[in-house]
């Protein structure tokens, strides 16, 4: 048994075309190594859009919900299992889709993970802008106006910016405020998210320096504002439960000083009081 945390709700399906493995195998594996609440957030699936190879197409929607209904039924007696999705904000652009798939009962719940954003009606990553303030500035945005909607949990890896600049600048400091103030104002926890150190490399306490999340100067600021985090496994395959280094993400909530939740109430506006 692993020291993985016993609540995950960021889980990915083969049908973002970026994860391997089949649900049942996620299930599996999540149980045997310790989780019992399990929530899958695949790449959100937009109608109207393909982007082959991070996210599945609109037609695999029906398909993805029936799956992880079923697995929820079967395994009911072990572990909660919810559906949702990990998305970007786009503005009103997908807005209304987003609030009808909460309200509708179709999925449990939205993370925000901000990836990219649409410019000229196309797909646009971040890290593919010319100027690194411009890039800050609008990733910056695009994640607050996502929070200050309304219909995200926590947000995903908030610290991934760094993935798309050169180091840590002064402009990083003041997006990172910004973040911190409005997860504060809105009380949305912020994920440590162990995507980067299964394959980007890992922040160890005696090697903070390199750039990639989560990204220790990030959390500095965040813990003077007192947010919580929540570890956000980011599976993109069944054996990433087993061998993600959960004692090392939890060494660095430790050394960091951050207030660690073991569970977050699954936020949507729309469910029945």
């Amino acid at each position: 048994m692993t020291n993985a945390p016993k609540f995950n709700i960021h889980t990915h399906t083969y049908r973002c075309g970026h994860a391997t493995g089949q649900d049942h195998e996620y299930v599996e594996a999540a149980y045997q190594n310790g989780v019992r609440y399990l929530g899958f957030s695949d790449h959100v699936f937009l109608p109207g859009r393909s982007d082959p190879h991070m996210r599945g197409d609109y037609s695999l929607l029906d398909d993805y919900l029936s799956s992880i209904r079923g697995l929820a039924d079967e395994f009911k007696d072990k572990m909660t299992i919810k559906v949702g999705f990990e998305a970007e904000w786009y503005h009103q652009e997908y807005e209304a889709y987003y609030q009808d798939l909460l309200q509708s009962g179709k999925i449990d719940y939205l993370i925000l993970g901000q990836h990219c954003c649409i410019l000229n009606n196309r797909f646009f990553g971040y890290g593919y802008m010319a100027d690194d303030d411009q890039l800050l500035d609008r990733y910056a945005n695009d994640l607050i106006a996502g929070m200050e909607s309304g219909l995200f949990t926590y947000v995903c890896h908030p610290d991934i910016f760094l993935v798309f600049i050169g180091g840590w600048t002064a402009k990083c400091i003041e997006i990172t405020h910004r973040i911190c103030k409005a997860a504060k104002s809105l009380q949305i926890p912020l994920e440590i998210n162990m995507g980067a150190s299964r394959y980007r490399g890992k922040n160890r306490p005696d090697d903070p320096l390199i750039p990639v999340y989560p990204y220790p100067k990030f959390w500095e600021i965040a813990k003077q504002y007192d947010i919580p985090v929540i570890i956000g496994v980011d599976a993109h395959s069944p054996d990433e439960f087993a061998s993600s280094d959960y004692n090392w993400v939890r060494a660095f909530i430790k050394w960091m000083g951050l207030r660690l939740l073991d569970e977050v109430e699954l936020r949507n506006p729309y469910a029945p009081k």
